[in-house]
């Protein structure tokens, strides 16, 4: 480390951004499922109300958008487990043998998507190189890889356009 107090002021900016956007989030959660259940009669919304008070805990994810993706992906991961795991218990739908097999897949097959639709989408460059990884196509960053074959056309489109000038 160069310089080890920029490092920890990093860290604690970090940690305080963390911490504001679970707290938030949790917040909002409780303090509107509190309103919702004051103001609304007990017939009005009876389920409902829960699934907006998550909603609007899930705004905190606007309060902090430059690095809420992660924090965000996670509360939705847990927010869809506890769903389901509700769901199944309520007896709305039948356990999955192997749901969470099912669950990660279709994790995986979601982040798949974003990184051949958009690489910049998946945050870190390791991340996507293991990715690529298990994509079948080696230890390569998509975003270089890409950018290189911009580079290679635009080299190969000069060499035609000079090819025909001569």
């Amino acid at each position: 480390m160069k310089d080890p107090l920029s490092s920890v002021i990093k860290t604690l900016i970090e940690a305080l951004k963390t911490s504001s956007f679970i707290t938030t989030s949790i917040g909002l959660s409780w303090v509107s499922i509190c309103a919702l259940q004051k103001v609304l009669p007990g017939s009005l919304l009876t389920t409902q109300r829960f699934y907006l008070s998550g909603f609007l805990g899930g705004l905190a994810a606007f309060l902090s958008q430059d690095s809420s993706s992660a924090y965000f992906f996670y509360s939705a991961r847990i927010g869809a487990i506890t769903w389901w795991k509700a769901a199944v218990k309520h007896k709305r739908v039948k356990p999955i043998k192997g749901g969470d097999v099912v669950l990660f897949v279709a994790a995986l097959a979601t982040i798949n998507v974003l990184l051949e639709q958009s690489p910049q989408a998946v945050s870190g460059k390791m991340v996507r190189k293991g990715m690529s990884v298990l994509r079948g196509q080696g230890w390569t960053d998509p975003i270089q890889t890409s950018e290189e074959l911009l580079k290679k056309e635009a080299e190969t489109e000069s060499v035609k356009t000079e090819a025909k000038s001569n």
